[in-house]
C-alpha cells in the first residue's frame, strides 16, 4: 500500500524515516526517491546500509519498489550499489524477485537478474507451501517472465512435493500456450500429472485457448502421457 501525505511517500503506512531508524539509510532511500543521486552518493559514503532490514522486514529495495512505481533508473542505482535481488522477508514472504516474476514489467526482471537474481528462487506457495518464482510466473500469466528466467537458467523441470511444474500452475488462468512453450522448451518432468489434470479440466470451445490445449494434449500424447495417472506412494 502506497499513500503520499504532505509530499511525503509511505509505503505500508510507513514513511522512509520510520521504515529506516538509520537517518542516514532513510535520507538514502529518500534521496533515490528524488532521483538525487549525488546526495544518494554522499550518504552511502556516509554509512547508508543498502541492505538495511527495517520495519516490518522491509529492505531499501523493497521500499523503493512500493513506492516507485519500479522506476528502472531507481532500481538500477540500487542493484549497482549491492541491494540484494534475491531477499525474502522471513516471516511476510515477500522478495524484490518474487514481485518481479509475477508482475507485469519484464524489463525489472531481466534488471534483476543481471544483478544477481537467481531463477530458481524459492517462493511460497498457497497449495504446496513452497514453489520456484517460476510457478508465480506461470500462475499470474506472465509468459515474457517464463521465457526470461529460461534464458537465464531456469530449471523447468523442478516439481513440487505433489509433483507439479509451473506448467501445472498455468492452468489456474488456463494458458495452454505458456504450458506449450514449456513443453517445448526442456518440459519432461511430471507429465503425467499435467496430462491428468488437463483431461480433467472442462473448458469451453471456440475459445482462443483451444488451438493451445489441443497442442499440449498432442505433444502430450507423443511423449507417452498417462491422462489417468495416479501418484504413485
Amino acid at each position: 500500500m502506497v499513500t503520499t501525505v504532505c509530499a511525503e511517500t509511505q509505503v505500508g503506512g510507513m514513511t522512509a524515516l520510520q521504515a529506516f531508524h538509520d537517518k542516514a539509510t532513510a535520507e538514502w532511500v529518500t534521496a533515490i526517491e528524488h532521483d538525487d543521486y549525488a546526495k544518494a552518493d554522499r550518504l552511502l559514503a556516509q554509512g547508508a546500509q543498502v541492505n538495511m532490514n527495517g520495519e516490518e522486514e522491509i529492505t531499501p529495495l523493497l521500499w523503493i519498489m512500493g513506492g516507485t512505481r519500479w522506476e528502472v533508473q531507481r532500481l538500477e542505482y540500487m542493484l549497482k550499489a549491492g541491494a540484494d535481488p534475491n531477499y525474502v522477508a522471513p516471516k511476510r514472504q515477500v522478495s524484490p524477485m518474487y514481485a518481479a516474476a509475477g508482475g507485469d514489467k519484464p524489463e525489472i526482471l531481466k534488471l534483476l537478474l543481471k544483478h544477481h537474481g537467481n531463477p530458481n528462487l524459492i517462493a511460497p506457495d498457497i497449495v504446496t507451501g513452497e514453489a520456484r518464482i517460476s510457478f508465480t510466473a506461470a500462475r499470474q500469466g506472465r509468459m515474457e517472465n517464463i521465457q526470461i528466467l529460461l534464458q537465464h537458467g531456469l530449471d523447468i523441470n523442478w516439481q513440487d512435493k505433489y509433483e507439479g511444474t509451473a506448467a501445472n500452475r498455468a492452468l489456474v488462468l488456463i494458458r495452454f500456450d505458456i504450458i506449450a512453450y514449456c513443453l517445448e522448451h526442456g518440459l519432461t518432468a511430471g507429465l503425467d500429472k499435467l496430462a491428468t489434470e488437463i483431461s480433467h479440466m472442462p473448458m469451453p470451445d471456440n475459445t482462443k485457448m483451444q488451438p493451445w490445449k489441443e497442442k499440449v494434449i498432442a505433444i502430450l500424447k507423443e511423449r507417452g502421457a498417462d491422462f489417468e495417472y495416479k501418484k504413485r506412494k
